[in-house]
């Protein structure tokens, strides 16, 4: 089992945007083989620093999903309302 936490800045006026497909994003990742669950944050203090994480039975499951067509195509709607590219960091038990 991984835990993917991908962090993302959203640029000024286009936080409602954004939110809205992060959560697409989110919904269409919970119909791929190997997810098994998912939240989304953003800070306290500043929402423009979003967070996604997300639990997925293997690595394998989660780089099936990053390589798929479902998420390059909302993704790349994403990536121009941030300020910087997003940053993904992937955890695994000890």
């Amino acid at each position: 089992m991984v835990q993917v936490e991908v962090d993302r800045w959203v640029a000024e006026g286009m936080l409602n945007e954004a939110h809205e497909l992060i959560r697409e994003l989110r919904i269409i990742a919970s119909g791929w083989p190997g997810f098994l669950s998912g939240s989304l944050f953003q800070r306290v203090d500043d929402h423009h620093h979003c967070s996604s994480v997300s639990r997925w039975q293997s690595k394998r499951d989660w780089d099936n999903w990053v390589a798929s067509e479902d998420r390059h195509r909302v993704a790349s709607k994403i990536s121009p309302m941030l300020d910087e590219p997003e940053t993904v960091v992937i955890f695994e038990p000890f």
